[in-house]
């Protein structure tokens, strides 16, 4: 009897001992959970920049009788009138050789072509004014990407393992930096696409991975701080977005 009552302490003192190591949170927990925290970083960035990449500048329609070469989205021979971006007012014959704000007449005609007050996005890069439909395409094809990543990472991670999964998900995502050098609207989308398609799944490796590498005490503080981690570098990539422009006007 005595022999079984020692077995079974050390049994529990084993566990015992088996828990209090998987409960530390020492610097190999730390450094796992840096580089799970990093590659975060990195996947949200390409993850919310189509937010401001694709969003809506000023323009309006070219004026071939008036403007030159290189015209300018700021001029002073404008109509003083409200006129749809999308149309074109119809100028008098001219005497002077210039424009004037008097040069226009009451007609309007359908405009095919637009100048730009920047290039800041790809709204003047891929000369999409006046097509909003192609705009908001680039989001919704984003966002299937994302439904489509998140239906086939958890058979990769069962697959192939999590940190497989983790890494070739984060460095796929960088199949993004070709839209750097697109200059097409349909190679654009689908690029587009496959960015997000790619990238996503390394949100779902990473929550999973974390999870994995923290036990016990840490576990709910984990799973809080990489949920919260995840917002707030959304929202500075919104604030770095901002105050990239204003600096860009001052």
């Amino acid at each position: 009897m005595k022999v079984k009552t020692n077995d079974s302490e050390r049994n529990e003192k084993k566990e015992i001992e088996i828990i209090e190591t998987m409960e530390k949170f020492g610097r190999y927990q730390m450094l796992q959970y840096f580089l799970i925290c990093l590659q975060a970083v990195a996947v949200t960035m390409f993850n919310v920049n189509y937010v401001f990449v694709a969003g809506d500048i000023n323009y309006r329609c070219r004026i071939p009788e008036c403007d030159d070469q290189y015209p300018v989205y700021n001029t002073s021979w404008w109509p003083n009138k409200n006129i749809d971006r999308c149309t074109r007012p119809l100028v008098k014959e001219l005497t002077g050789g210039s424009c004037t704000n008097d040069s226009f007449t009451e007609a309007i005609a359908v405009c095919t072509e637009w100048v730009y007050e920047s290039n800041e996005t790809v709204v003047a890069e891929l000369d999409l004014a006046c097509q909003p439909w192609k705009i908001n395409l680039i989001g919704t094809m984003h966002n299937i990407g994302m439904s489509l990543a998140m239906m086939a990472s958890g058979w990769l991670c069962d697959r192939f393992g999590r940190m497989p999964t983790l890494i070739m998900c984060s460095v796929g995502s960088c199949v993004g930096l070709l839209k750097i050098f697109t200059t097409t609207y349909s190679v654009y989308v689908v690029i587009e696409m496959l960015e997000a398609t790619i990238s996503s799944g390394a949100y779902t490796a990473g929550m999973v991975l974390s999870r994995l590498k923290i036990h016990g005490i840490h576990y709910n503080k984990n799973t809080t701080h990489l949920d919260t981690h995840y917002t707030v570098i959304k929202a500075k990539v919104s604030n770095m977005a901002v105050l990239t422009k204003l600096g860009a006007r001052m």
